[in-house]
C-alpha cells in the first residue's frame, strides 16, 4: 500500500507540474495574441526616455554655442540653467557649411570633409549633448540647419558641382544671412540619397529624440533651371499632358457616365457630368517666369514627396522620432521658398511646428502669429513660435521678448528661443536679470492643443 501511495504521490507531482506549466504556456499565448490583435495596443508607443511635452520650451544650440559644446563642464552648466528655467527640449546644430558636426562616414565618403569635430576633452560632442541633456531630462532634437544650402567656397560645393542647381541665367549664387551661398538640387536623387543617409546616421547612431529642418530645406524660387529638373518637368508635364489627353478622349466618347436616374433624383441638386477641361494641359517647358504658379508647384511638390519618403525612414527606423520643421510663415515658405509645409503637416509627417517670428516691433511679431494657417495647424500637431532672444550685433531688450512671449502664451502656443547664447550673454540687461525674466516667462504651464497633461 505504502509503494502504491509513493507512485501515486509521485504521479500527482509530475501532473501538478504539468498542469502549472499549461497555464504558464497559455498565460503567454493569451498575452502575445492580445499585443497581435488588440488595436489600442498596436498603437502604444515605444517607450521614451524622456518626459513627454505637453507644450514647447525649446532653444536653438547654434554654431555660435559650439564653444559650449565642446566643453563638457560649460555645457554642463548651460544645460542645468535651462533645466533650472523651465526649458524641455534643445536643438543642437549638427549639419552646417556643408559640414557634419557629428563623426560622419557619410561626409567622409564623397570626399567633402577630412576633418572631425572633436569636444575639448576628445569626446564625440552630439554624443555628449545628448548624454548630459538626457540627464538633466530634456529632450534633444539635431538639427539640421544649412538643409539644401552650402557655402560658395565648401568642399561640398566646390567638388560636387553636379548636385548644384541654377538660376535662369545659370546663376549658382544668392546671398542671404548666411553670405553668399549655393544650393543643392533638391529634385536630384544623389542629393536626395546624401540628404537622407546624412539624417539616417543621427537616427541611427545616436539616442536622439528627434530630428530638425528648417527654412533651409527649400529652394528659393530663382533656382531649378539646371539641365537634370528641366528634362525632369519636361518628361512628367509630358505623361501628364498625355494622360490628360487620353482622359479628354474617353470623357468625349462617353459623355453620360452616370444613369439618368442618378442625375435627374427628385429634390437633390444636379450632379454635374464630367468634363473634359476638369483635367488641364500644362506647358511642357518651365515658365521663364519663377513666379509662375504652375512652376511654384510643382517644384514645391517635388520637396513635398522627397520630405513624405524622409519621414518614412526616419520613422522606420526610429517610430518614436520626432520629425520637427521649424518655417518661414507660409506666404513667404511657398512663394519665396517653395516650402509647402502646409502640406506637410496635413499629409501628417510633421510632428512639430515652430513657425519663425523674427521680429523685433511687437505689431509685426503679432501679424506672423496670427496667421490662420498657425492656427489650423496647432488643432493638428504640436505648434510653437520661433522667437528671436537676440543676435551678437543685434541684442534684443528682455522688455521685447517678454511681450513676444506674453502674446504667444495667451494663444496656447509653444515656444522656442533663438538662441542659447543670446538668451542672456548679449542683451542690455545683467545676465542675472535675464535669467530671472526667462524663469518667469516659462514658470506656468503654457497650454498647447491639450497634449497630455500640463508641466510646470
Amino acid at each position: 500500500m505504502m509503494g502504491n501511495y509513493k507512485k501515486v504521490k509521485i504521479k500527482t507531482r509530475k501532473l501538478k507540474k504539468f498542469v502549472l506549466l499549461l497555464i504558464f504556456s497559455f498565460t503567454l499565448y493569451v498575452i502575445s495574441n492580445l499585443v497581435l490583435i488588440s488595436p489600442n495596443l498596436q498603437n502604444i508607443p515605444f517607450a521614451a526616455a524622456q518626459p513627454t511635452r505637453s507644450e514647447i520650451r525649446g532653444v536653438w544650440m547654434t554654431n555660435n554655442d559650439l564653444n559650449i559644446m565642446r566643453d563638457r563642464r560649460k555645457l554642463n552648466d548651460s544645460l542645468t540653467q535651462l533645466k533650472r528655467l523651465n526649458f524641455n527640449t534643445i536643438y543642437p546644430v549638427v549639419w552646417n557649411s556643408g559640414y557634419a558636426m557629428y563623426p560622419s562616414a557619410t561626409a567622409q565618403k564623397i570626399g567633402i570633409q577630412n576633418f572631425l569635430f572633436k569636444g575639448t576633452q576628445g569626446q564625440d560632442i552630439l554624443a555628449d549633448v545628448i548624454a548630459q541633456a538626457h540627464s538633466q531630462g530634456l529632450l534633444v532634437i539635431p538639427w539640421f540647419e544649412f538643409g539644401f544650402m552650402a557655402p560658395t567656397t565648401s568642399e561640398l560645393a566646390v567638388n560636387r558641382k553636379n548636385w548644384l542647381t541654377v538660376k535662369r541665367d545659370r546663376g549658382l549664387n544668392s546671398i542671404n544671412e548666411d553670405g553668399e551661398v549655393v544650393w543643392l538640387n533638391p529634385f536630384h536623387p544623389e542629393v536626395q540619397e546624401f540628404i537622407t543617409n546624412l539624417v539616417l546616421e543621427v537616427v541611427s547612431n545616436y539616442d536622439v529624440d528627434g530630428i530638425q529642418f528648417d527654412d533651409h530645406m527649400s529652394l528659393p524660387k530663382e533656382f531649378g533651371y539646371d539641365d537634370y529638373t528641366i528634362n525632369l518637368y519636361r518628361k512628367e508635364a509630358l505623361l501628364k499632358n498625355q494622360a490628360c489627353a487620353l482622359s479628354r478622349r474617353r470623357i468625349a466618347s462617353k459623355p453620360k457616365l452616370l444613369p439618368k436616374v442618378v442625375s435627374q433624383a427628385k429634390d437633390s441638386k444636379p450632379i454635374p457630368q464630367p468634363s473634359p477641361q476638369n483635367c488641364l494641359i500644362i506647358p511642357t517647358e518651365p515658365s521663364i517666369n519663377a513666379d509662375d504658379p504652375n512652376w511654384v508647384k510643382w517644384r514645391a511638390n517635388k520637396i513635398t514627396e522627397f520630405m513624405v519618403r524622409l519621414n518614412k525612414v526616419v520613422k522606420q527606423k526610429n517610430p518614436k522620432a520626432i520629425f520637427s520643421v521649424s518655417p518661414n510663415y507660409f506666404d513667404f515658405a511657398y512663394k519665396e521658398q517653395l516650402q509647402d509645409w502646409v502640406a506637410w503637416v496635413r499629409q501628417d509627417i510633421v510632428d512639430e511646428l515652430i513657425v519663425q517670428a523674427y521680429r523685433p516691433d511687437l505689431q509685426g511679431f503679432l501679424n506672423l502669429i496670427n496667421r490662420p494657417e498657425i492656427e489650423t495647424t496647432r488643432q493638428k500637431t504640436l505648434t510653437g513660435i520661433a522667437v528671436l532672444s537676440g543676435l551678437r550685433t543685434n541684442p534684443a531688450p528682455i522688455r521685447q521678448i517678454q511681450l513676444q512671449v506674453q502674446a504667444v502664451k495667451e494663444r496656447n502656443l509653444g515656444l522656442s528661443f533663438f538662441y542659447f547664447s543670446s538668451l542672456w550673454n548679449y542683451g542690455p540687461e545683467p545676465i542675472a536679470e535675464r535669467q530671472t525674466q526667462f524663469r518667469s516667462f516659462l514658470s506656468s504651464p503654457i497650454r498647447n492643443n491639450d497634449f497630455g497633461p500640463l508641466i510646470n
